[in-house]
């Protein structure tokens, strides 16, 4: 028996932030829950597959595979405990952003000298690009940076759908 007091349940994801990193297992999306009374059957697509689940107020969205590609999540229906239905459809792509690793692995140059270090990106959609800092203030473009002060340098891996990576590694000078 549906409560024809009962308003229409509805959801809306609450992050436009669709980049994730793969490494780091499935992402986290949040539904935000318009009207209706928990909890709350959920019938969606994942990359063209249909699924359905039945959440509480607050609990994130687990997706049924962890993507390697741009994957498309689209709500079609949600039901409430008291049987209202909204048919309104949802949408958010996920895009798994690049990642990184810096070689070496623990760089050290001598006095009077220099090293190369290199962000090594990988994923992502596109083209990467490489932003380094370093922990004195200075800033560099590409792939490698040549290294004449010790200290922390951080590069930022950015793809073409703009999700980014972050990698901090320490360089040390021996006297």
């Amino acid at each position: 028996v549906v409560d024809p007091g009962s308003p229409a349940p509805s959801v809306t994801f609450a992050s436009t932030n669709t980049c994730f990193d793969p490494l780091a297992g499935p992402p986290q999306v949040t539904l935000n829950y318009n009207a209706g009374t928990a909890p709350y059957t959920i019938n969606y697509t994942e990359a063209g597959i249909p699924n359905t689940i039945v959440l509480a107020t607050g609990q994130p969205f687990p997706l049924a595979t962890i993507p390697t590609i741009p994957t498309l999540i689209t709500i079609t229906s949600i039901t409430d405990i008291n049987g209202c239905q909204s048919n309104v459809p949802s949408s958010i792509l996920l895009s798994p952003g690049p990642s990184v690793n810096i070689t070496p692995f623990s760089p050290e140059f001598c006095e009077n000298d220099m090293i190369t270090i290199s962000a090594n990106g990988s994923g992502g959609a596109g083209g990467l690009s490489y932003q380094w800092s370093d922990s004195n203030g200075g800033f560099y473009f590409g792939q490698n940076v040549d290294v004449t002060t010790p200290g922390a340098y951080t590069v930022t891996v950015t793809d073409a759908n703009f999700c980014t990576t972050t990698e901090v590694i320490n360089v040390n000078q021996t006297p």
